[in-house]
């Protein structure tokens, strides 16, 4: 770990994002059937031209401009990986598990037409990381890193694999190459994680306030999760105290951010505060029911005393695992 200290993992739920700032154009025209279009279609989509609804989120409306993209211009590859990007986005904010479907097949079509396109593997290995399809992601994010050794968002997708596969040198070795490549947001949060499962929390703290500092100019949303996992870091360290002032902090730039809240719940309930606890969970979960915010939230609700609650937010967890599972 000591070269680490050179400059200074995202969890799954902040892998990173594919930009594509080029062309790319497969080899001849090759127009996706219905059935591709289908499968990639966002909800209310039809053979015709779609356009997102007034209340359409930025990423929804986003979505409705990417497959536009790809229904006019099916040659262009970029188009399914910003597609496929743009979906692996919105489960992030909806928790909608169909998305992950929607998303491999824009990637199967990107990969149809140039199947060593660098970007669409690491979005493939992104995909596969969010399904928890982790020798699968450590796969492709080899092949990523044989086509493309100095793009550092292929070496992201091993870091987190190798992680998750429990192979922590390994990680580690790849979390410095990808910071020795790029120290940015992506590589420092990953060195951060590292140091975290070594223990090295002083360390984490600091690449993980590194990674907040090169953050600047990001949505506010990407920006405080990146905060809250500094305050994370601190409730690890013991400073519960720190980390709360770090949430509060982060509730005053977005107001009801749910992983601020979710911290905020933690503390409370590390005091002793269960129903304080259960509000600050039912504020996250309210917004975005994520299963290990509703299993949090049910756990404060049972050592609360509140049993008929806590089986209801059970039964909404074991709800979720089905629709999980059935969409991969």
């Amino acid at each position: 770990m000591k070269r680490l200290l050179k400059f200074a993992w995202f969890p799954v739920a902040v892998v990173l994002s594919v930009a594509v700032v080029f062309l790319t154009v497969g080899p001849g025209a090759s127009q996706p059937s219905i059935a591709p279009l289908a499968a990639m279609a966002p909800p209310g989509a039809s053979e015709g031209s779609f356009a997102p609804g007034a209340n359409a989120s930025p990423t929804e409306r986003e979505i409705a401009l990417r497959f536009e993209q790809v229904r006019e211009k099916p040659d262009q590859v970029n188009g399914y990986i910003l597609l496929a990007d743009a979906y692996l986005q919105h489960v992030r904010e909806t928790a909608d598990p169909a998305d992950y479907v929607r998303a491999q097949a824009a990637l199967d079509e990107a990969r149809k037409r140039d199947p060593n396109n660098t970007n669409a593997l690491i979005a493939v290995g992104v995909l596969d990381l969010a399904r928890h399809q982790f020798s699968a992601a450590l796969d492709i994010g080899d092949q990523a890193v044989a086509l493309a050794p100095s793009t550092s968002q292929a070496y992201g997708v091993r870091v987190d694999a190798l992680t998750e596969l429990g192979r922590y040198e390994d990680a580690v070795a790849a979390a410095q190459q990808m910071v020795d490549l790029r120290p940015d947001l992506a590589s420092l949060s990953r060195v951060s994680y590292q140091r975290e499962l070594h223990g090295e929390l002083d360390q984490a703290i600091d690449a993980m306030s590194r990674a907040f500092d090169a953050s600047a100019g990001t949505p506010p949303e990407n920006r405080e999760y990146i905060r809250v996992l500094i305050g994370d870091l601190y409730a690890l360290k013991g400073d519960s105290a720190t980390a709360k002032q770090i949430y509060s902090l982060s509730l005053s730039v977005v107001p009801g951010f749910i992983w601020a809240n979710a911290g905020m719940g933690r503390i409370a309930e590390a005091q002793g505060d269960l129903e304080g606890a259960i509000g600050y969970y039912t504020a996250a979960t309210d917004v975005l029911p994520l299963p290990q915010m509703l299993i949090a939230k049910g756990d404060a609700q049972a050592a609360a005393g509140h049993m008929d609650d806590a089986a209801a937010t059970y039964a909404v967890v074991r709800a979720q695992e089905k629709l999980y599972a059935a969409n991969g």
